[in-house]
């Protein structure tokens, strides 16, 4: 096997574990099996740690990043904890490029619990900053969050398709960003945002 295949089955085989991850994380929040049965589960899941302790990357993305490709947000963006595609701990989300805007689409679990049945504000708050973080790439530049305002307008329910939009419009040398996530009832979560150049955060 070449190099570049054994580095394709590792990443296919982590981003494979990564989703059981997640899936483990879901069942932890939702289990009501007797304690032997999550002594039995600890016990193999610490294995597993064990396992996977054994060697470490070096590289501040693990060594998942090749390059930015903004058809693909999730590899781009190999670890983040909202889309990242080998990110073990993010909720169910994908974020899109389309007709100058940026889409998305999420749904929440038990996991991400806040009020009973909806979401934990924090969590609409992450949602809302990789939504915004994307927006540049509509205008093919680069820049990074400068500032960020929520607006809270009705909870994130659980257990329902979020739809997620962001639009921008160069100002000089910074972006304005807007956005909202919705759910089937209306606008949950208004967002204002401004971007800079990296340089312009010094």
């Amino acid at each position: 096997m070449t190099a570049d295949a054994t580095e394709g089955a590792r990443r296919e085989a982590l981003a494979s574990l990564a989703e059981a991850t997640r899936r483990l994380s879901d069942a932890v929040a939702t289990t009501a099996v007797p304690p032997e049965v999550l002594k039995e589960a600890e016990r193999d899941v610490r294995i597993a740690v064990e396992a996977l302790d054994a060697a470490h990357s070096d590289d501040r993305y693990s060594g998942l990043m090749d390059r930015v490709d903004y058809g693909d947000a999730s590899r781009t963006l190999p670890l983040s904890p909202i889309i990242g595609a080998y990110s073990p701990v993010r909720p169910e989300v994908e974020i899109w490029v389309a007709d100058g805007r940026v889409h998305g689409r999420a749904v929440l679990a038990r996991k991400h619990v806040g009020p009973p049945g909806c979401a934990h504000g924090g969590i609409g708050a992450l949602i809302a900053d990789q939504l915004i973080a994307i927006v540049p790439w509509t205008l093919e530049l680069s820049a990074i969050t400068k500032s960020l305002s929520v607006r809270y307008r009705r909870p994130l329910p659980l257990g329902v398709e979020l739809a997620l939009e962001a639009w921008g419009e160069r100002e000089g040398d910074r972006v304005a960003a807007r956005g909202t996530i919705s759910s089937p009832d209306g606008v949950c979560i208004e967002i204002d945002a401004e971007l800079v150049s990296r340089d312009r955060m010094r």
